[in-house]
């Protein structure tokens, strides 16, 4: 009875697949491949696509190297200095006020008094970090503190060295109603007046609401209620004003009027530097990009399971068939075009918030249908070679 080529070929496309599959996922061997796809997503979006019209929402204070050559003091200023900068945005109206920072070091009493005095006036949401031993760092001053809202600014690192999400909340073990929000899930409830009480984790998302009835749904991961960050902006891409002019009040109120604003290090003197998927950017515009994430509800999402193997198993019989029957050089085009129109897609649901694994495709199309093919021959062969005898 004769071998139907193309069904044969198929057939051994699919199990050779399951097996480069399993091998793959046994070994973590795809990770490398579908990051790599995945920053060069982002880099292209960023390049074709405009940042969301809420960026203009946002307005970044930098501490950057006009700054600190402006400055007559060596960083870290004062306390009584970032006191002035406070009283000044808040008499342009800004919304929010956050610093993007722990205030360290030392301080007089003269200058804490300043600060103090500035923050009872003011809605400003404070920096805290979670160093190497797990030990949280937080902004402290004497009898405000505790009014005064604060958020960790301590993001997730990969294995590669480059940070792809942000944490939304840490819960406390000994009070589980009293977690730890992070730095930009705090600036969001102050900003749009989160009902913390409402805050859960259900499966594999967040959820919360505003008094006013806004509601949230952000995609996480389980373990550690965190998000992959959308990154729709270089720091170029967000409005801008020196720290050193709201210092000396040399700015346009109306550009500060209405906005939430993040004041942080913008120089690479500084040394606040984060390798990311599109490249090295400072601590405050990877923070505002989290930030926009939440702000805007722009979520990238896992494409649901069954869609995604859907794709690959029609991707896999569409190449074993197009080895089955045409020639070598015809065949190789066929799934580089298959490829391609797979990158495609892929770049296209990410602008509609939408991720899958990049790596599988790729890798099993071009080498499950290669090697079936291959099979096939020598199993043909074989067969001819018993039937002359």
């Amino acid at each position: 009875m004769p071998i139907n080529k193309p069904l044969s070929i198929i057939i051994l496309t699919l199990i050779l697949a399951g097996l480069l599959f399993l091998g793959l996922r046994q070994f973590r061997l795809d990770e490398a491949i579908h990051w790599k796809i995945y920053e060069n997503l982002l880099k292209l979006e960023l390049v074709l696509r405009p940042p969301p019209e809420k960026i203009k929402d946002i307005l970044l204070v930098t501490i950057d190297n006009p700054t600190l050559n402006h400055a007559k003091n060596r960083w870290p200023f004062p306390r009584s200095e970032f006191a002035r900068v406070i009283d000044n945005l808040r008499n342009a109206k800004a919304k929010v006020i956050a610093f993007d920072f722990v205030f360290a070091g030392k301080s007089t009493p003269q200058d804490d008094a300043c600060l103090k005095s500035a923050l009872q006036k003011a809605k400003v949401v404070m920096a805290s970090a979670i160093d190497n031993d797990g030990i949280v760092e937080v902004f402290t001053l004497p009898d405000l503190t505790s009014h005064i809202p604060s958020g960790f600014t301590t993001k997730l690192q990969d294995r590669d060295g480059l940070i792809r999400r942000n944490l939304t909340y840490l819960v406390n073990e000994k009070h589980p109603s009293s977690g730890l929000l992070s730095w930009e899930m705090q600036i969001l409830k102050s900003a749009e007046d989160i009902d913390i009480h409402t805050l859960k984790t259900v499966n594999s998302a967040v959820y919360f609401q505003s008094r006013r009835g806004r509601r949230w749904k952000i995609p996480v991961d389980r373990k550690t209620n965190s998000f992959l960050i959308h990154f729709r902006g270089h720091t170029k891409d967000f409005n801008r004003i020196s720290f050193y002019r709201i210092l000396n009040n040399d700015f346009d109120a109306a550009k500060v009027k209405d906005k939430i604003v993040l004041i942080g290090p913008a120089s690479t003197l500084l040394g606040d530097l984060h390798s990311t998927p599109i490249g090295w950017l400072p601590g405050l515009t990877l923070n505002a990009n989290a930030f926009l994430n939440l702000y805007t509800q722009d979520f990238i999402r896992p494409l649901p399971a069954a869609w995604q193997y859907f794709v690959l198993i029609l991707g896999l019989a569409l190449s074993g068939f197009a080895l089955s029957r045409l020639g070598p050089f015809r065949s190789a085009l066929f799934i580089v075009a298959e490829i391609s129109a797979f990158l495609l897609l892929s770049y296209l649901l990410i602008t509609c918030d939408y991720t899958w694994n990049y790596s599988l495709f790729p890798v099993l199309t071009l080498f499950s249908a290669l090697w079936a093919r291959r099979i096939y021959k020598l199993i043909g062969g074989h067969l001819k070679e018993q039937h002359g005898h």
